[in-house]
C-alpha cells in the first residue's frame, strides 16, 4: 500500500485488526502470535479503494467484456482463476458476512480432509466466513454452508453467535495451479493474480500476491519488459508460498496436520507462506 500511495486510503477504510491466528482441527488448537499486525478488509472495499486510485491516476474503466487480442499492446492479465472439471469432482468457495462478537484473530478450522473455514472480522465490525468444499460435498448439504458446521463443534459454535447478513456466495471451479512455468502467449502479455497462480487461501497471502503481482506487471508492461522476464520475477517470489501450500494440503488429507503442526515453529508458518517481496528501482 505504500509504494502504491494508498497507505492512508487503507486505513482510512477502517480494517479490523489482528495480532492472531487460531487453527482449530478435531483433535487440537493452537493459537499463534502474529509476527506484526494483519488487518481485515472486505474485498469490496478494498476493490473499489483500487478502482478509484487508477482512475485518479488517469485509468480510463470499462466495465464490459473487450477484446484483448490488441496488436502490439501491452495485456495485463487478471481474471482470476478457474477450470474444467467432472462435474461432482469440482472445488467451490464459498463467502458471507455475519454481524456478532469479533476478536483480534483469523480462525481457521480443518476438520475434514477436502474443506476448511475460515472466520476474520474486516471493516464496520463484519465478520466474514469463507471456506473451500468439493461440489459433492457442498451438495448433499443443499449448498448451504452453514450445514458443513454439524460435525464440528469449535465451528458451530463459533457460529452460533453470529447472524448472516448477506447471501452466500460461490465462486469456481477452482484449481491449485499456476502459470509460473507457461509461457505467455506473447511477449506484452503478463498475468497476475490468481490468473497467475492460485494457492489455498489459508496461507492469508493471496491478497500480497495479487497486489505485488498486479504492481509488478504494470511495472512491466510500462517498461516494455518481456513476459517471460517478470514471469521469472514472480516465480522467485511465488515459488515458495506454492509449494509450502501444497505440503499443508497434503498433511491435511493425510492427518499429519495436526502433528505436524506442534513439531513446526511459529516464524516457519509464516515465512514459508509469505511471498518474497523484492525491491524493485522502478
Amino acid at each position: 500500500m505504500d509504494q502504491l500511495g494508498l497507505a492512508a486510503d487503507f486505513q482510512a477504510a477502517g480494517p479490523h485488526r489482528y495480532r492472531y491466528v487460531d487453527l482449530h482441527f478435531p483433535r487440537t488448537h493452537r493459537r499463534i502470535r502474529l509476527p506484526e499486525d494483519g488487518w481485515g478488509l472486505s474485498r469490496l472495499a478494498f476493490d473499489q479503494m483500487l478502482l478509484d486510485a487508477a482512475r485518479r491516476a488517469g485509468a480510463r474503466v470499462r466495465q464490459e467484456k473487450v477484446d484483448l487480442s490488441i496488436d502490439g499492446g501491452a495485456v495485463v492479465e487478471a481474471r482470476g482463476r478457474r477450470c474444467h472439471a467432472a462435474r461432482g469432482a469440482r472445488l467451490f468457495g464459498f463467502k458471507a458476512h455475519f454481524a456478532g462478537p469479533v476478536d483480534d484473530a483469523v480462525s481457521l478450522y480443518f476438520w475434514d480432509s477436502s474443506c476448511y473455514v475460515g472466520v476474520n472480522a474486516v471493516e464496520g465490525g463484519a465478520i466474514n466466513v469463507c471456506g473451500l468444499a468439493p461440489e459433492d460435498l457442498l451438495k448433499a448439504r443443499g449448498f448451504h454452508p452453514e450445514d458443513l458446521a454439524a460435525g464440528f463443534a469449535p465451528l458451530q459454535s463459533r457460529l452460533g453467535g453470529l447472524e448472516r447478513q448477506s447471501a452466500w456466495m460461490f465462486t469456481g471451479p477452482l484449481l491449485f495451479d499456476s502459470r509460473l512455468r507457461q509461457p505467455p502467449p506473447s511477449p506484452r502479455t503478463y498475468w497476475a493474480g490468481d490468473q497467475l497462480s492460485f494457492v489455498d487461501p489459508f496461507t492469508g497471502s493471496g491478497m500480497l500476491a495479487a497486489v505485488f503481482t498486479g504492481r509488478r506487471a504494470g511495472l512491466s508492461a510500462a517498461a516494455g519488459e518481456d513476459g517471460a522476464a517478470y514471469l521469472r520475477v514472480a516465480s522467485a517470489s511465488l515459488g515458495g508460498p506454492r509449494q509450502t501450500s501444497g505440503l499443508v494440503r497434503w498433511a491435511v488429507r493425510s492427518g499429519l496436520a495436526e502433528t505436524l503442526l506442534h513439531l513446526t515453529p511459529e516464524s516457519w508458518l509464516f515465512h514459508w507462506t509469505r511471498p518474497v517481496l523484492k525491491a524493485s528501482g522502478r
